[in-house]
């Protein structure tokens, strides 16, 4: 009589972990648990050595002066909804990051360490975004290096380090991206549809952090997914009614709020800050279209000899 798969060479899956000596099953498992324990070790000391520079030096104008200053204004004044720099009202920019400065300040004093707060912790939690969907997706190992190359990349380091819109631009981004490839990747109808809820909501972030970017760039990536793959399915999973429902709960109420009190607040900020500012010189951006390949190029250090590998 014949004898079956499992018969010759032994039961697989559970069954064969069953059958593994009590010794050994305890060994891997405490194999795992030495390993997450180290992981979250350095992952502890990431975060110590991440957030001790923040504080380390003083302001350098006008960048971090001028986004402290509106925040601590903000503090000090109460009004949450019209930003001011030294008293005059300040449209250039939304008001997240002012929030958030302001929030600082009240709970931790006014310090060049409170002041850099956000940025710094936008930037970990870019790290942090990177590496659990890098896990998600390709498993632990992937996850780790994610989250270390991102953590050892010029352009995160300094962005996170320096008062500025971009890091939480940065984050906001990259969670809305993350989401929508975490979507992707699961059958869960359910859970899909909650990550591409998460992906709107990052966008919502993205327009109060720095303006109408944060929907042109998912977009953009929107649109040249679709026709690199020629295929409009990314859209027909978007869930657009009630994504869209909270996007304009999560970044209209404020746009609403300052347009009320202050009159010339939207054509100064869409038009002259927006369409004004990448279609005309009134802003005297006269570089060339070529201008952030270096900067994109030296950011990416040391991880730029990498590139060629993506063509692969």
């Amino acid at each position: 009589m014949k004898m079956s798969a499992n018969q010759r060479y032994g039961a697989s899956g559970a069954d064969a972990d069953d059958r593994l000596p009590p010794s050994a099953s305890t060994s891997s498992r405490s194999t795992t648990s030495r390993i997450s324990l180290g992981l979250l070790l350095l992952l502890a000391l990431l975060c110590v050595v991440w957030f001790a520079s923040l504080g380390t030096r003083s302001l350098i104008t006008p960048d971090e002066g001028r986004y402290a200053t509106l925040a601590l204004e903000m503090a000090r004044s109460g009004d949450w909804v019209t930003p001011r720099l030294n008293g005059l009202l300040y449209f250039e920019k939304p008001v997240f990051q002012y929030w958030v400065g302001a929030l600082a300040f009240l709970l931790l004093g006014v310090s060049d360490f409170a002041a850099r707060l956000w940025p710094g912790l936008s930037g970990f939690l870019t790290l942090l975004v990177t590496g659990y969907t890098a896990s998600r997706l390709w498993g632990r190992e992937a996850g780790v290096r994610a989250l270390a190359i991102a953590a050892s990349m010029t352009w995160l380091i300094g962005n996170s380090h320096f008062l500025t819109l971009d890091a939480g631009l940065t984050l906001f981004l990259t969670v809305t991206l993350c989401a929508v490839l975490l979507a992707n990747s699961s059958t869960d109808l359910a859970a899909r549809r909650r990550w591409i809820w998460l992906a709107w909501a990052g966008m919502a972030g993205a327009v109060l952090s720095k303006g109408l970017v944060g929907i042109a760039i998912p977009g953009a990536v929107l649109v040249f997914v679709s026709l690199w793959r020629r295929d409009l399915g990314l859209w027909r999973g978007m869930h657009w009614v009630s994504g869209l429902l909270i996007f304009f709960v999560l970044a209209a109420p404020w746009f609403v709020l300052v347009s009320m009190r202050n009159p010339a607040f939207a054509q100064f900020f869409f038009v002259h800050e927006h369409f004004a500012r990448y279609l005309t010189h009134v802003h005297q951006r006269t570089g060339a279209w070529w201008y952030y390949v270096p900067l994109l190029l030296a950011g990416m250090l040391p991880w730029t000899s990498a590139l060629p590998w993506l063509f692969r």
